[in-house]
């Protein structure tokens, strides 16, 4: 999820390891997120600096229930992760002790999930991992993965986020089973991360935005599509879906009028809504349908506050290119003084205005 007209963070930057009454949490990343667990399944939220408002998505359904990911985008102060502190976490929760014939009954995967996790809630980090890479357990997987990203090793991460994808929906449950709770921030821009939790949904968004960071275009699409199946609905799936098949398919009209197809009827709520907007304009421009997509951009435009610096200059860019296209220059020129005034380093913004004044000379 790559989202190109953001600048991109760090992978996984900063690590926090606590613990509470109800067992072990593994946070990774910095501050803007929150997890809630409970009877109607786990809720990520994800936090927008500024805007008052915060996306939430179910990650896994409640136990009792089938029902499709519900979203919903709401007012909400922003939350902060907890304080890095390993002060708390003096000993392993009671559940990683077994005793002597529980461990002869338990799978040698289980067992070293077992020991690595006891280093990991005491802040042994690096030997946590070497313990977990020693395991064929999925969750064990997971682990070695989420460590793997905090050390910004994405080739490293990849194989056992395919590996942690076949337990399909049971990812987690050992985890679940020992009191621990293990989730880390997934960096998506600055103002968007998601809090990821082991589970089939959360290990396929993991690894299509790792695939897109080695530069696997491709296996990141096809990953993406595989929760947009499920989750049709999902802005910040369908941004980053949309981003993608632009990306991996370009120059493909057919691409380009599913793109359109999807994004009907995008209202202008947040960024993200805003960013699917760009996304449709490009799609447009791609089909030759100029006007419509002046009008797209038009109306994303129309809403500047609490909009990443970016996304408004993408926005500007592309409606100053239609205009030199339709033959409008005064209008395009405006808005190239626009984003010059904003940064005067973007794309080549300087040399456009400088045929304009050549031009009008």
């Amino acid at each position: 999820m790559g989202l190109r007209f953001f600048r991109r963070q760090q992978i996984a930057p900063g690590i926090t390891l606590n613990l509470s009454k109800s067992g072990a949490s593994l946070s990774l990343g910095p501050k803007g997120a929150k997890v809630t667990v409970g009877p109607r399944g786990t809720q990520a939220t994800i936090g927008l600096p500024g805007t008052g408002l915060s996306y939430t998505t179910h990650l896994s359904a409640p136990a009792s229930s089938s029902s499709s990911s519900s979203k919903a985008l709401k007012s909400a102060s922003q939350k902060s992760l907890p304080s890095k502190s390993s002060a708390a976490a003096k000993s392993a929760p009671k559940k990683l002790s077994l005793g002597f014939f529980e461990r002869l009954m338990t799978h040698p995967d289980e067992r070293i999930l077992i020991d690595g996790l006891k280093h990991l809630v005491d802040g042994h980090l690096a030997v946590a991992a070497g313990i977990f890479r020693q395991s064929e357990h999925p969750d064990a997987a997971w682990l070695s993965a989420v460590l793997a990203l905090q050390q910004q090793d994405v080739a490293l991460a990849i194989p056992f986020l395919e590996k942690s994808m076949a337990a399909g929906p049971t990812l987690g449950s050992a985890l679940n089973s020992y009191g621990i709770e293990a989730s880390f921030l997934l960096p998506i821009t600055p103002e968007l991360m998601v809090r990821i939790l082991p589970s089939e949904s959360g290990a396929l968004l993991t690894l299509a935005e790792a695939y897109q960071w080695s530069g696997r275009g491709s296996d990141a699409l096809i990953t993406i599509e595989r929760l947009i199946h499920r989750f049709p609905d999902d802005i910040v799936l369908k941004l980053s879906w949309i981003e993608l098949l632009l990306l991996v398919r370009q120059g493909d009209p057919v691409a380009a009028q599913i793109i359109l197809d999807a994004t009907v009827n995008i209202p202008n709520e947040t960024a993200i809504h805003a960013g699917c907007l760009l996304y449709r304009a490009r799609a447009m421009k791609q089909l030759g349908l100029l006007e419509e997509a002046r009008i797209t951009l038009t109306d994303g435009l129309r809403r500047k506050a609490n909009r990443p610096q970016e996304l408004l200059l993408a926005m500007l860019y592309e409606r100053a290119l239609i205009y030199e296209s339709t033959g409008e220059r005064a209008k395009a020129k405006k808005d190239l003084h626009a984003i010059n005034a904003l940064d005067g380093n973007y794309e080549d913004v300087a040399d456009r205005l400088a045929n304009h004044g050549s031009a009008d000379s």
